[in-house]
């Protein structure tokens, strides 16, 4: 995808579209928690947070199947650092998790803007700020604004 990493592997954030970015965070866990670097998220760009939420299962997929059926479809990891980026992630991976099939539970995206959990700026003397968010009781935004994006946002960002 043309949105995908538009940096590489130091891209700031997962998808980068004309007027929003979107950061993307998957976890098997049952509980809503997401690790974030706060200043990634947490800043002065329009941001959201996808939580996929994915579980084992013998009739999914796994990461090595979906990586594949992507360069099949032509539609992502066609150029030559497109399949880079993607060969490193999955050099992020262990071997044997790579084969294990998963099925996507849930996915809900999230504005910035509302999950920011501190109500002041953070000090100037605090960097690197990371902890675990909480994202229950948190409102996630409608699919027919995920799909707006998709349709109406259009061409990635220039580099």
């Amino acid at each position: 995808s043309p949105f995908w990493q538009i940096s590489g592997v130091k891209t700031k954030y997962d998808f980068c579209f004309r007027e929003l970015n979107l950061e993307v965070k998957t976890t098997p866990r049952q509980e809503p928690m997401v690790q974030l670097k706060h200043s990634q998220l947490f800043n002065g760009d329009r941001n959201y947070l996808a939580f996929v939420q994915i579980e084992e299962s013998p009739s999914g997929c796994s990461v090595l199947e979906l990586a594949a059926k992507l360069k099949e479809t032509g539609a992502c990891f066609m150029g030559m650092r497109e399949s880079m980026v993607l060969e490193k992630e999955l050099l992020r991976i262990r071997e044997e998790d790579q084969r294990i099939p998963y099925r996507v539970k849930s996915i809900e995206v999230y504005s910035a803007e509302l999950i920011n959990p501190f109500v002041e700026e953070i000090p100037d003397n605090v960097s690197r700020l990371e902890y675990m968010l909480n994202l229950v009781g948190q409102d996630s935004l409608e699919q027919s604004q995920i799909q707006y994006w998709v349709l109406q946002e259009g061409k990635p960002q220039a580099l």
